[in-house]
């Protein structure tokens, strides 16, 4: 147990820089030891400058094995008080089993039309399990 902690340990303070999160693997290497092992979905939203670096994670949503509630007002209000220009979602499947729920779906397609609105680059939604992800950019789900 103690070996696993330490990892975690050294895995997290990797990242004290500003991450840069240009790519899914990138938000899943960020986010898998912070979300992949708990038995509880939680959602992040990843605020990112022009340069793909991290400006702000935020916990938007946690729930129950199955789904968690994320507002697409308070993800729009995060990046605009951030003055984030590229913004990513990301959550976990504690199932681990990365496939996207119906949930997943509508909650993407509504994010990607309030970044559209207010001129903000949605640049991915994944979801991150323990050695595997989903990521809807590489799947061609972002349109």
């Amino acid at each position: 147990f103690a070996a696993i902690e330490l990892g975690k340990r050294y895995h997290l303070e990797r990242f004290t820089e500003t991450p840069d999160l240009g790519s899914s693997i990138a938000i899943y290497n960020f986010l898998q030891p912070k979300i992949a092992h708990l038995d509880y979905e939680e959602c992040h939203v990843l605020l990112m400058n022009t340069h793909f670096k991290l400006i702000k994670d935020v916990v938007i949503g946690r729930g129950g094995l199955t789904e968690a509630m994320a507002d697409v007002r308070l993800i729009m209000k995060e990046a605009v008080m951030n003055n984030a220009v590229i913004l990513a979602l990301a959550h976990n499947h504690p199932s681990n089993v990365p496939t996207p729920s119906k949930a997943d779906d509508r909650l993407t397609r509504c994010v990607q039309k309030a970044c559209e609105l207010m001129n903000i680059f949605f640049q991915d939604h994944v979801i991150v399990c323990d050695g595997t992800y989903y990521s809807y950019h590489d799947r061609g789900g972002l349109v």
